[in-house]
């Protein structure tokens, strides 16, 4: 199972595991997990969240926008894909589409 960081607190946390008949629960590890990556999709067509809270109509001071923010004392060391246009594919295998902007990774990287 996967116990994602923000439930947890600085301290008192306690954790209650229900394991099925028949199972071990010695053989029950814990792991830390690092994050080396991180992914996201935003379209013009999306709603902003400010949109669907109070229901108005588009406008371009409130269109959906993406925002990566890094805990203290890391930062983003690089962008691998970026498209302003209609790219393809998933999380880690983007593919830029039929429509693309050469510009895309340098407006990104600003």
């Amino acid at each position: 199972y996967h116990v994602p960081r923000s439930w947890f607190r600085p301290s008192g946390n306690v954790l209650v595991i229900f394991e099925e008949k028949g199972g071990d629960p010695t053989k029950i590890s814990f792991s830390r997990r690092r994050v080396t990556g991180a992914c996201g999709f935003v379209s013009e067509d999306y709603p902003s969240l400010k949109n669907t809270l109070k229901e108005q109509k588009s406008s371009s001071s409130n269109r959906a926008s993406l925002q990566l923010i890094c805990p203290d004392g890391t930062h983003i060391s690089s962008i691998k894909f970026a498209s302003f246009g209609t790219p393809t594919g998933k999380c880690g295998s983007y593919r830029q589409g039929a429509c693309h902007d050469p510009l895309s990774m340098t407006s990104v990287k600003q």
